[in-house]
C-alpha cells in the first residue's frame, strides 16, 4: 500500500464516518472502538478518525470482559470497529448486558451470518469494512482538532490497580512524536518497522506514526511470537520496537544455542564477544566487519540482517542484557522511558552512547525532577487527567507524579530507574528491597525464562517463582545431567536437583551483584507454564502483582515454611 493509496482510503473512511452521524456521548464527544489485531485498518480508522476530530479508544483483547464492558459503557461508546478474531468478545459483553450505547458496529472483515444475527436490533446498524473504502461526495469540510481536542483514549496497563482511560490530547501526541525527531532520532524513506505490541498500547503507534512521517514502511504482525519470528525473516526489518521480555527470550535462545555447538565454536563466540565488548567500552563502537560477519552472523541474520536500531522500554531490562543485544545485533540499542500519561516518550538512551545503566536524559518536550526520589514530569507530553475521574492528577505547577523511584547518575545526569514505589518493599528486619529491579536481575540466569519475587513485613527474606526455559532445562541442562529423555519438562521441575541448580545459578548472579542476604531467593517454586496477558502480564508483558499473589498465595505461604525449616 503506498502513501497516496492511505490518503486516499483515509479520506474515504473519514467522509463515510461522517455520514454515518454516529451519536455524541454525554460529554460531547464522538467516539470510535477499535476491537482487532494489529494490521492496517487499524491506523486507518485512526487516520480518518484524526481528520473528523474523532476520538479513538484502543481495546485490548486480552483484557477481561468485565474490564473492557466496563470502559465501553463509561465511555458511552456508540461505534466499534472490529475485526471476525474478535467479534466473539463483541458478542460475550453484549451477552454480560454491556454495550448499552452501541448503535454502529463496523465489520473489518466478513462475518458469518449467525454473528450478525445476534446484533440484528433496530438500534444497530451494520457496515462493512469495504463499504467505508468506496468513494463518496465530500459532505462537510474537515473538523479540524484543536491541540487540546482529544485525540485517543488510553487505557494503562493495570500493573498496580485497575486500569483507567488516560486522556491524549493532539498536543499530547505532537509533543511526544516531536519529541523523538527533536532528540535525533531519525526516521528514513528505507525503514521498515513491523507493529507487533498492541496498536491499543500508545508506544506503538508513537514509533508507526514516526516511522509514517519519515516515510517508511510499516508491516504487522501478532504479538504470537512465532508469527512475529516469521515475519522478521519475511519482511527483513532495519527498526526493531520491541518489549524487554523479548530482549530477554533473545539473549537466552542465542545464549543456549552456543551452548549447544562445539567447544571450539563456543571459544570462538566467546573470544568475538570479548574483543567487542573491549572496543565497545573503549571506542563506543559496535562495528567490526570480521566479527560480525564470522562469529556473529548467524545472530543477525535470525533477525533479517537489516537492523540498524532496536528500541525498547515500557519495562526495566537488564544492563547486561542490553550490552550483548548491541554488540552481537551490530546495532544501536536505546532503551526509552515513559508512561501513557507523559505519552510514552520522556527520556531515551543515545545512540551509540556506550555507557548503560540508565535511561537517558529528558527528551526536549519534557522536564524531569526527583521530589523525594519520586520522578516527576512535566511538558507538552503531560496529559490532562484520566477520563471521568478526579483531575486530581498534577499538581498546581503541571507536574505529573510518576509513582516511580529513579536518581541521577554520571555527569550527564541520565535518568536511572530504581523502581516502582509499589514495588518497594519493607521485610520484617526494616530493609527495603526492590522486586522488579531483582527481577531483572535474576532474569539473566539462562534457566530462567520468567521470574516473580516476593516479599513482605512478616518475612526477613524473599522467596521466588521462576518458569524455567524449557528449551536450556531440555536440550542443555538435562543431558549434561543424565536424564533420560523420556522424563517430561513437567516431571524434571518437580525435582530437587533442577530446583537446586536453579538456585545456585541465582545465587551466583546475587554473588556478581554484590546483592544483600536479603536479596538472595533461599526457595524457589518452578512453574512449568509460562505467563502470558490471559492471566498474570500486562499486554506489554509487566507482571500485574496483585492478580499474581492471589495466584500463588498458597505457593507463597509453602514457600515461607520450607524456608523456616531450612534455617
Amino acid at each position: 500500500m503506498t502513501y497516496k493509496g492511505v490518503y486516499r482510503r483515509v479520506h474515504n473512511i473519514a467522509e463515510n464516518l461522517e455520514a454515518m452521524n454516529i451519536p455524541r456521548n454525554s460529554r460531547g464527544l464522538r467516539i470510535v472502538g477499535i476491537l482487532c489485531e494489529n494490521r492496517p485498518e487499524w491506523l486507518l480508522t485512526e487516520f480518518a478518525c484524526i481528520t473528523r476530530n474523532i476520538v479513538t479508544l484502543g481495546l485490548y483483547a486480552v483484557q477481561s470482559f468485565d474490564s473492557v464492558g466496563k470502559l465501553l459503557e463509561d465511555t458511552e461508546v456508540a461505534c466499534i470497529c472490529a475485526s471476525a478474531k474478535y467479534f466473539q468478545t463483541l458478542i460475550t459483553l453484549k451477552e454480560k448486558g454491556f454495550l448499552s450505547h452501541l448503535r454502529i458496529i463496523i465489520e473489518i472483515d466478513n462475518l458469518l451470518e449467525e454473528e450478525r444475527r445476534i446484533f440484528q436490533v433496530p438500534e444497530i446498524k451494520f457496515y462493512s469494512f469495504r463499504e467505508l473504502l468506496k468513494s463518496t461526495p465530500k459532505l462537510s469540510e474537515l473538523s479540524k482538532p484543536s491541540p487540546d481536542c482529544i485525540f485517543t483514549l488510553c487505557c494503562t496497563s493495570g500493573t498496580t490497580s485497575s486500569p483507567k482511560l488516560a486522556v491524549i490530547t493532539h498536543r499530547n501526541m505532537l509533543g511526544s512524536l516531536t519529541s523523538i525527531i527533536k532528540g535525533g532520532y531519525e526516521f528514513k524513506s528505507s525503514d521498515l518497522c513491523i507493529s507487533y505490541i498492541p496498536l491499543a498500547h500508545l508506544a506503538d503507534r508513537v514509533l508507526d506514526y514516526g516511522i509514517a512521517l519519515g516515510g517508511g514502511c510499516l508491516a504487522f504482525s501478532s504479538s504470537d511470537l512465532v508469527e512475529f519470528k516469521h515475519k522478521i525473516e519475511l519482511h527483513r526489518p532495519t527498526i526493531l520496537f520491541t518489549v524487554p521480555r523479548v530482549l530477554n527470550v533473545l539473549h537466552d535462545q542465542i545464549k543456549n544455542t552456543i551452548a549447544t555447538k562445539s567447544k571450539f565454536k563456543q571459544r570462538l563466540f566467546n573470544a568475538a564477544l570479548r574483543s567487542k565488548i573491549e572496543a565497545y567500552e573503549s571506542k563506543g563502537t559496535v562495528k567490526s566487519s570480521f566479527w560480525s560477519n564470522f562469529a556473529f552472523k548467524d545472530c543477525r541474520l535470525a533477525l533479517g540482517g537489516r537492523l540498524r536500531l532496536v528500541c525498547t522500554g515500557t519495562a526495566p531490562v537488564n544492563s547486561e542484557i542490553l550490552r550483548f543485544i548491541r554488540i552481537v545485533l551490530g546495532c544501536a540499542v536505546i532503551h526509552g522511558y515513559g508512561l501513557v500519561e507523559a505519552s510514552v516518550a520522556s527520556a531515551c538512551s543515545r545512540q551509540y552512547d556506550n555507557s548503560y545503566g540508565h535511561v537517558g536524559g529528558p527528551l526536549p518536550c519534557c522536564e524531569f525532577k526527583l521530589d523525594q526520589g519520586e520522578i516527576c514530569i512535566r511538558g507538552h507530553t503531560v496529559f490532562p487527567g484520566y477520563y471521568n475521574a478526579p483531575s486530581h492528577t498534577l499538581d498546581s505547577d503541571g507536574w505529573l507524579r510518576t509513582g516511580d523511584i529513579g536518581t541521577f547518575v554520571g555527569d550527564r545526569k541520565a535518568l536511572k530507574i530504581i523502581d516502582r514505589i509499589s514495588n518497594l518493599v519493607k521485610l520484617s528486619n526494616g530493609a527495603f528491597v526492590a522486586l522488579e529491579s531483582l527481577e531483572v536481575a535474576y532474569q539473566q540466569s539462562s534457566f530462567v525464562s520468567q521470574v516473580m519475587v516476593y516479599g513482605d513485613t512478616e518475612h526477613s527474606q524473599i522467596v521466588g517463582i521462576v518458569v524455567p526455559d524449557q528449551k536450556f532445562v531440555l536440550k542443555c541442562w538435562a543431558p549434561e545431567n543424565q536424564i533420560p529423555e523420556t522424563i517430561s519438562f513437567e516431571e524434571i521441575c518437580n525435582t530437587q536437583q533442577l530446583k537446586s541448580a536453579i538456585l545456585n545459578d541465582l545465587n551466583e548472579i546475587a554473588k556478581a551483584n554484590d546483592f544483600c542476604e536479603y536479596q538472595k531467593i533461599r526457595v524457589v517454586y518452578l512453574e512449568t507454564s509460562l505467563w502470558t496477558p490471559f492471566n498474570i502480564l500486562t499486554p506489554t508483558q509487566k507482571l500485574k502483582r496483585s492478580q499474581a499473589y492471589n495466584r500463588y498465595n498458597e505457593v507463597i505461604n509453602n514457600l515461607y515454611q520450607e524456608l523456616s525449616q531450612i534455617k
